[in-house]
């Protein structure tokens, strides 16, 4: 079993806990766009582009889960753009505005063959200005550290991304672990505040119930939910996420349930996002075979919006959709 790589000094910059600076301040300016780029311009993201993004997307490995973007789109039908140089398509972005204080900004790609002369900077300051006066949170990669705290970010907590085999079944499974129903949902919900900075009943139930997805809680007799998981298929890999949990066994109950749905569907590779301050959330990857595959770090700039709410990181075993959500 792989052991976790040490914590960098920037993931201990805050505590486990905080979810953001409580004094917003005016936040830095960034770069005007279009000053490396003079024929640079962003526009909003249509599905016939955004299958180009889908493309940049795989060249970088990355394993978002299918549909997300979709069902982020109907939260905010303005979150997804895509920049271009003159006619030819070279960059994307999504800034999702979850309530009047929170946005999050992620997935900023851009054409392999044009890097190195700027554009992802370009794109990000043309991009956040959807958010306007909200707290920024950002899921980067630990080399952008330095150049976020530039323009005013801070670091919160990292993230480890776990990878590997699906495990295999264990000695017994859980009676108390059952599929979610419409019964379930007020409460995923309200688990779903306890570890995300805003309220966003409506996502929950369309991320839960989306095709291709399960979802299990962890119940009692009477219909009370201790935790819940969502199983979805990804472009190599199926994902687990979110995993909400109040108790370190109810997280890893529903982890081995979704990993019986995931053998059933023939899958071979499973992902899990977890945040490293909850080590009962690590340990249920690594006991159950997962290893370390990278890491980014969350990272938030405060708005003149006001704080956003801290959220409970004892409870939060794994993140949603890294990046956006």
């Amino acid at each position: 079993m792989n052991t976790l790589q040490p914590p960098t000094a920037a993931a201990s910059a805050g505590p486990p806990d905080s979810g953001t600076p409580t004094s917003p301040t005016a936040p830095p300016q960034v770069a005007a766009p279009g000053l490396r780029n003079r024929d640079f311009h962003l526009v909003r993201a249509t599905p016939a582009n955004w299958s180009q993004v889908q493309g940049w997307a795989a060249t970088e490995g990355w394993n978002p889960g299918h549909g997300d973007t979709s069902i982020l789109m109907r939260t905010d039908p303005d979150a997804f753009s895509t920049g271009f140089v003159g006619e030819r398509q070279a960059s994307a972005i999504g800034v999702v505005n979850w309530d009047d204080r929170l946005a999050f900004a992620g997935m900023l790609l851009v054409d392999p063959a044009l890097r190195g002369i700027g554009l992802g900077m370009d794109t990000f300051a043309a991009a956040i200005g959807h958010a306007a006066n909200r707290t920024l949170a950002v899921d980067a990669p630990t080399r952008m550290q330095d150049r976020l705290q530039e323009i005013g970010f801070a670091a919160a907590w990292r993230i480890i991304h776990f990878a590997g085999p699906i495990p295999a079944a264990r000695a017994s499974t859980d009676p108390h672990v059952i599929a979610a129903t419409e019964q379930h949902h007020a409460q995923m919900a309200a688990l779903d505040a306890a570890c995300f900075p805003a309220d966003r009943p409506r996502f929950v139930t369309d991320f839960a119930t989306a095709r291709e997805r399960h979802t299990l809680v962890y119940a009692n007799a009477v219909g009370r939910i201790y935790g819940y998981g969502v199983l979805r298929p990804g472009r190599k890999a199926l994902r687990i996420g979110p995993l909400y949990a109040q108790e370190h066994y109810h997280a890893a109950a529903i982890f081995d349930g979704l990993c019986d749905l995931a053998r059933q569907a023939d899958a071979v590779t499973i992902t899990f996002d977890a945040p490293e301050p909850n080590y009962a959330a690590c340990a249920v990857a690594q006991t159950r075979g997962l290893n370390y595959d990278s890491d980014s770090l969350r990272m938030y700039r405060p708005g003149l919006s006001g704080p956003v709410r801290k959220i409970d990181l004892t409870r939060l075993y794994g993140l949603t959709a890294v990046g956006l959500a």
